[in-house]
């Protein structure tokens, strides 16, 4: 009995994970995709890596969790009403346990019951199709409104990197870019690829060629 419930643990973490991955990747695409185009940059000159993506998935988890303590730290009431939301949803599940156990009927006498098979098992087929169809419906929502919300998080992001740029000359974390041309570029990286890389210099955004270009920059005090 424990080899089956070990075995049912295991192949229901394999199935958490086996979904979790494609739905990192496609939340860091759109959370990178809304990024570069609030810098209206094109995304295909600024392929990332899968792992990329996946980073990028942790990063927009960790500033949705800022945006989210800046939206409560502005508006404390918020706070009150997500607690009294929770309360209410584990009143909601107490009732229902509740009710299920007062309403609850053995059926160990129906099972004797030579119509048990033929009424029985059609519902209890019904409602596991159900049941099944309602948690996939659950999950392609929730999937779509987090792509949804990546996508607009990344905005955000680049929205409050443009709006807080620093001039280079008041910091340290800017870089020099000389391409061929012989013309310094300096601003903040914002993207890289394989073969360009966008410099934000807090008026433009400058894509130049990687290759035959010197990069320079200094650590920031």
């Amino acid at each position: 009995m424990e080899e089956i419930t070990s075995s049912n643990r295991l192949a229901y973490i394999l199935g958490i994970m086996a979904t979790s991955v494609p739905a990192l990747y496609l939340l860091g695409y759109f959370y990178h995709f809304g990024y570069l185009e609030e810098y209206n940059l094109p995304p295909s000159l600024f392929r990332d890596s899968f792992e990329g993506y996946l980073i990028s998935a942790f990063t927009f988890f960790m500033q949705s969790f800022v945006l989210l303590l800046k939206f409560f730290k502005k508006t404390p009431l918020s706070i009150l009403l997500l607690i009294l939301m929770i309360w209410l949803y584990g009143l909601l599940i107490a009732f229902f346990k509740r009710l299920k156990g007062k309403t609850h009927i053995p059926t160990n006498k129906l099972t004797n019951c030579k119509t048990y098979d033929f009424i029985a098992s059609p519902i209890i087929l019904v409602l596991a199709t159900v049941s099944i169809s309602y948690l996939i419906l659950v999950f392609i929502g929730s999937l779509i409104f987090g792509i949804l919300i990546s996508w607009a998080v990344g905005h955000q992001i680049a929205q409050q990197e443009i709006k807080n740029h620093v001039d280079c000359g008041e910091s340290g974390s800017c870089v020099s870019l000389t391409p061929e041309n012989g013309i310094v570029v300096q601003g903040k990286v914002i993207a890289t690829s394989n073969n360009y890389i966008a410099i934000y210099d807090g008026n433009t955004v400058h894509v130049e060629f990687i290759q035959n270009s010197k990069l320079k920059a200094r650590p920031s005090i």
